[in-house]
């Protein structure tokens, strides 16, 4: 599965004034915006040759601050498969250089170094030697979501399934991604937007949480 599926975790062209002055950021890997909070929701069904579809659906936040520099994706996750039905709620933090995976209710976690291909944000408008290496990027227009000003972007996949991605970025945050491919069919969309400064609570590992 490639990484924009899941990525929770995310302009210069239309971009209004009133963000203009945040567009320093987006020459790097890093959201436009310092701090805030998504709300979203997604959905996706895979099915392979032989095999029962494999329905997700997943509701949850991402917290960051930092420009994104630190964020927390809090999520529960139910997958369908067969008429059996598991639920999840699970928490992926990303602190320094570090990746946190936690299960919240079995209360333990497991640390790892950030893998910088697949963890990193994606900057959509100067995509990376190794994104556009596995990707192609197309500006397509603009538009509006959550009365965000945003960039409309098709992301197509060079390997592998040969997925394409619609995908609506504002500020180099993701608020809605549309993508399908011969096996997947998946959609994520924001709800709601804070952008308000989240509880440094939110982006620090749980202490009732054991990291093995």
């Amino acid at each position: 599965m490639n990484k924009f599926l899941f990525t929770c975790l995310l302009g210069t062209l239309t971009f209004l004034p009133a963000v203009s002055q945040q567009t320093k950021h987006l020459t790097s890997n890093q959201y436009g915006v310092k701090y805030g909070t998504i709300h979203y929701k997604s959905s996706s069904v895979m099915n392979f040759p032989g095999q029962p579809p494999l329905t997700t659906h997943v509701t949850g936040k991402v917290c960051f601050d930092e420009y994104g520099n630190k964020r927390s994706n809090l999520y529960t996750e139910t997958q369908d498969v067969a008429d059996f039905k598991v639920s999840r709620n699970l928490q992926t933090l990303y602190l320094d250089n570090y990746k946190y995976s936690i299960d919240l209710d079995a209360k333990k976690g497991t640390e790892e170094v950030i893998n910088d291909r697949i963890d990193k944000i994606t900057n959509y408008d100067n995509p990376d030697d190794s994104d556009k290496s596995l990707y192609s990027f197309t500006l397509t227009g603009a538009g509006t979501f959550l009365d965000k000003p945003c960039r409309l972007f098709t992301v197509t996949e060079k390997q592998g399934a040969g997925s394409v991605s619609k995908v609506t970025v504002w500020n180099n945050v993701v608020l809605k991604r549309v993508t399908t491919s011969s096996v997947l069919n998946y959609t994520f969309e924001v709800t709601k937007i804070d952008e308000s400064q989240p509880d440094s609570t939110l982006l620090s590992i749980p202490d009732e949480i054991i990291i093995e």
